[in-house]
């Protein structure tokens, strides 16, 4: 299905703004604050985790560059469908594992703080449209 092209673009434009906007304020925050959430999963342990943390916020960052750009939009949507994908996993195993997580951290520290239940009912709606962008 092939979708008014004023639509797709508000839609990519829309989703691009989320992951820009999500990677720069966990970029502007000290690199241990994000590091903090990760560990609050217990799904990354050590050094993975360190590497997760500092590399995720880029790849949000960049990747949401270039899909609100244009390049390589294909493999920006699929970097950040994965990403997407990942946090789908994340929360899903912190909501049956009961762990007291209270903000996602999908946001850093910033004004916008959601509950893990509320980003997961927003990051299945997100996953559906990443296909519908694809």
């Amino acid at each position: 299905m092939n979708a008014p092209k004023p639509v797709y673009f508000i839609a990519r434009t829309l989703v691009a703004s989320l992951f820009i906007t999500s990677g720069f304020f966990k970029l502007m925050e000290p690199a241990q604050n994000f590091l903090a959430v990760v560990q609050s999963y217990e799904i990354l342990e050590g050094r993975s985790a360190v590497i997760f943390a500092q590399s995720l916020p880029w790849i949000e960052f960049i990747f949401g560059v270039f899909l609100l750009l244009g390049l390589w939009r294909r493999a920006a949507i699929l970097a950040l469908w994965a990403c997407n994908s990942f946090f789908i996993v994340a929360l899903f195993s912190a909501f049956f594992r009961h762990l007291p997580i209270h903000d996602c951290g999908c946001f850093g520290q910033s004004l916008f703080s959601f509950s893990p239940a509320q980003m997961l009912v927003n990051d299945i709606f997100l996953w559906l449209v990443f296909l519908w962008l694809w």
